[in-house]
């Protein structure tokens, strides 16, 4: 806006026509419209304009210009590329150390495999004890003469557990 309100006051001849010419690399502004144009390349900050293809119905296309900061983009792409070398550092580090990995996991997955072990004998326990509930409910509703009822009796939320393994280490057998 600036450079712009410049140019119309050289065209009014309120200004002074200043040198034209781009700057070089490190030269610092001299005259006002130098000042100016650095200033407006600086908010640009390296924004192009590119064409982008929308796809349309019946095969036609909208085309549109969009305005791209390649150093942005660019920057994006260092960090993606660096961020897939840290991932296949990370997965050859994992590979090469497995073993060593599992060892260290393996308190850990003891710990929780004796914590299921008491989970499901408590589980177990509770869901016992919701069938016999359950059950003398039934035989209730039956002496009433309410058969009708019994539908509406929810099945026990814990009925799978009797068919759950014993516990187990979460880590693979070949590790055990």
């Amino acid at each position: 806006m600036e450079l712009l309100e410049h140019y119309r006051a050289q065209g009014r001849g309120e200004a002074p026509a200043d040198d034209k010419g781009d700057l070089a690399m490190g030269q610092e502004p001299i005259t006002e419209e130098q000042r100016l144009v650095a200033a407006l390349h600086e908010a640009e900050g390296g924004l192009t304009m590119r064409p982008v293809q929308y796809p349309m119905g019946n095969g036609d296309a909208d085309i549109a210009l969009v305005a791209v900061d390649e150093r942005a983009e660019a920057m994006h792409e260092g960090a993606v590329e660096m961020l897939a070398e840290r991932e296949s550092e990370l997965q050859q580090h994992v590979a090469s150390n497995l073993t060593a990995l599992a060892v260290e996991r393996a308190p850990r997955a003891g710990e929780i495999r004796d914590r299921v072990a008491v989970v499901l004998i408590e589980g177990r326990a509770v869901a016992d004890a919701y069938e016999r509930t359950k059950n003398g409910w039934v035989e209730l509703l039956k002496l009433a003469g309410r058969k009708d009822l019994i539908a509406e009796i929810p099945a026990n939320p814990l009925r799978g557990i009797n068919g759950l393994e014993a516990a187990v280490l979460p880590m693979p057998v070949s590790f055990t």
